[in-house]
């Protein structure tokens, strides 16, 4: 069952049915980079997100726990690196939308 087939993320951005919000609700299922660009401004609304490269290569890390390919993932980062929320937060959030059977 993916997002599109439920609540979800299609409950988030696809209310109006429209064919745009579907391709936008597709894209957004395998991509962890898109989706924390598109969610930010409900997390926070009140602060800017400055992407940089070392989001994108946590980005990529993740992905690559999400398919399995990585078992073990340690993490060290200066703190203020949105270590925190993309890991504890946006992370399982991908997750549970794109595999709701998914525990943690």
């Amino acid at each position: 069952m993916g997002i599109c087939s439920g609540m979800g993320l299609r409950g988030l951005v696809a209310q109006r049915g429209r064919v745009e919000d579907k391709r936008y609700c597709l894209a957004l299922q395998g991509n962890l980079p898109a989706f924390v660009k598109s969610f930010w401004p409900i997390l926070e609304p009140a602060t800017p997100l400055q992407w940089n490269w070392h989001l994108d290569l946590l980005c990529d890390y993740l992905t690559l726990v999400a398919q399995g390919k990585c078992r073990r993932l340690i993490i060290n980062v200066p703190p203020r690196s949105m270590k925190s929320l993309l890991c504890t937060v946006f992370y399982p959030v991908w997750r549970w939308i794109t595999v709701p059977q998914r525990r943690f």
